[in-house]
């Protein structure tokens, strides 16, 4: 009788569910490598990876996301990354453009697959165009501000990505301020251009909204040179 209780026993402990276990993840290596559309090597410049979320929840210790600098010969290697679809961008110096900022983004993105222990990728960069923008002021009004300038002053353009990319400072003199900012060719870029602190007009002496942010369309065709963006002061913003 008691071995008849005990079997019936056993039988029920086998028949119990099992403890869920966590799911297991694989881990690989992405590499590939960064060059111009038009077949130049890019042998500078850092290259990032970062997992698009999927709503999967991983283990604390996953990696998804890193950084490595380019090789000379234009080459890349993240350390493992835990499984799923990445987005790869670039930050370059020059005037390439970042496919993370202008495009649909596609080709931006890889798969790294369950089970696979690497996936290749190459980046073609296009070149893009360097619009100046000069702020012209003639009554000295940055100098009679305090320092946290570039604060009051808002210049730059709003990407594919929906990221706000503000234009380069290159020089400052007595008379003003010249900025620079990186666009595609053969597009309507819009620049902004936006003070809280400054009363902004065109060249032509068109008063420009304060805080709305003006958006100054600028196209560059192919081959050609950007045009100069001349914006100037003629007073402060009334607190």
């Amino acid at each position: 009788m008691k071995a008849i209780v005990l079997t019936v026993v056993l039988a029920a402990i086998r028949a119990l569910p099992c403890a869920a276990q966590p799911p297991q993840f694989s881990s690989g290596i992405i590499g590939g490598t960064v060059r111009g559309a038009d077949g130049s090597v890019i042998s500078s410049g850092v290259v990032s990876a970062s997992r698009v979320p999927d709503f999967v929840s991983l283990p604390k210790h996953a990696r998804t996301a890193a950084t490595v600098v380019i090789g000379t010969d234009g080459s890349f290697h993240f350390p493992p990354l835990v499984e799923g679809t990445y987005r790869i961008c670039t930050q370059i110096r020059g005037a390439w453009i970042s496919p993370c900022d202008w495009g649909d983004g596609a080709t931006t993105r890889i798969s790294l697959p369950a089970g696979q222990a690497s996936a290749n990728v190459t980046i073609a960069l296009q070149k893009g165009a360097f619009v100046t923008v000069r702020v012209d002021d003639a009554g000295q009004f940055f100098a009679a501000t305090a320092s946290n300038t570039s604060a009051s002053l808002l210049i730059g353009v709003g990407t594919d990505s929906f990221v706000f990319r503000r234009a380069a400072l290159l020089a400052q003199d007595a008379g003003g301020r010249t900025y620079q900012v990186l666009i595609p060719f053969d597009r309507s870029i819009r620049i902004v251009a936006a003070s809280s602190s400054f009363q902004l007009a065109t060249a032509t002496g068109n008063l420009l909204a304060a805080l709305s942010g003006n958006a100054i369309p600028v196209l560059v065709a192919s081959g050609q040179q950007a045009p100069t963006v001349t914006l100037k002061i003629i007073g402060r913003v009334s607190p």
